[in-house]
């Protein structure tokens, strides 16, 4: 997820990883976070690309919280 995270627009997420899987996992880590935080949170992120900002807490803390919730593991 690092290096999706690291892509910046306009350069394609396939860059890092074929497009089917990188969409997919973008898509499931956006849709978790619109829906666990909102809409609200997810714009000040999209603005300013500033985790810590937007939901206070890193990147990294935020992918092991997603992929918790994917294992069922909600906290």
């Amino acid at each position: 997820m690092e290096e999706l995270n690291a892509v910046q627009t306009p350069i394609p997420l396939g860059r890092v990883m074929d497009d089917m899987t990188a969409y997919i996992l973008a898509g499931s880590f956006v849709e978790w976070l619109v829906e666990r935080e909102g809409l609200a949170k997810f714009r000040v992120l999209y603005d300013g690309g500033d985790y810590e900002k937007a939901y206070g807490r890193t990147f990294a803390i935020l992918e092991q919280e997603w992929r918790a919730a994917l294992k069922g593991e909600q906290k």
